[in-house]
């Protein structure tokens, strides 16, 4: 399962955000636990897709979306994303890839802006808990 969305992807981001969500998930911890040359460009581009995707949840739950409830509710309860957890080996990332330590650091970034997202979304997920009841 590794993702790269297209641009158009987020068009309907809204009534796909769920979906959207999941599927970079998985395929960003697939492209950590399995890097390939082929993923070079691949994993940071979804890691900003997972970002926006962050953003735009958080938003639809500050709106009282519906659409945005049932996979707020999930991710409330799994937590931060898996792929966060993993295990980051820049010397293999740096040979399969054929990244640079700056691409490197770029990942890292990244890494640290999910998590400062996941804090804001867990943030207002609680702000709107009365709408999740």
């Amino acid at each position: 399962v590794v993702c790269s969305l297209q641009s158009n992807d987020f068009t309907n981001a809204k009534t796909l955000i769920g979906p959207l969500i999941l599927k970079l998930e998985k395929g960003i911890q697939r492209m950590i636990e399995d890097p390939k040359e082929a993923y070079s460009d691949k994993l940071i581009l979804d890691l900003l897709y997972y970002c926006r995707s962050l953003i735009k949840l958080s938003y639809m739950i500050d709106d009282r979306d519906e659409s945005a409830k049932q996979i707020a509710k999930f991710l409330f309860k799994e937590g931060r994303p898996a792929f966060l957890e993993t295990q980051v080996d820049s010397d293999i990332l740096m040979s399969y890839l054929r990244w640079s330590e700056e691409d490197v650091k770029n990942l890292y970034f990244l890494f640290e802006k999910v998590k400062m997202l996941w804090v804001e979304f867990h943030k207002t997920y609680k702000r709107n808990i009365v709408w999740f009841v």
